[in-house]
């Protein structure tokens, strides 16, 4: 066979091969990048549900036993819905932050 028509005839399966490879790792990098975010995502919301549940039981707790003044309790109850929607729109970071203040302001033991 003529070393010209070996070429023709491979070349087009060889660029098939490696085109097919091509988009596969393409695909895969795809697949794991959302895994990624998903993992992440999944994080965060821990995160937020973790500070939320300390921030709302420290409120719950001060109302409760009555020692604290009701305008320092609804302020917290404020921060605690704006770092809720925080997290719902994805800044977590900001949402923490948030709910660190929230149980800075109402500690849930008193000193």
């Amino acid at each position: 066979m003529n070393r010209n028509r070996l070429i023709e005839k491979t070349a087009p399966t060889i660029l098939f091969l490696g085109a097919t490879r091509f988009i596969s790792t393409i695909c895969l990098c795809i697949v794991l990048s959302n895994a990624s975010a998903a993992a992440e995502e999944q994080i965060a919301l821990f995160a937020c549900a973790d500070k939320d549940l300390t921030a709302f039981s420290a409120i719950e707790a001060r109302g409760a036993a009555n020692d604290m003044p009701n305008n320092r309790l609804a302020q917290a109850g404020v921060m605690l819905l704006q770092a809720q929607q925080d997290c719902y729109n994805g800044k977590v970071r900001e949402a923490v932050a948030l709910y660190d203040e929230i149980i800075k302001l109402v500690p849930a033991n008193r000193p």
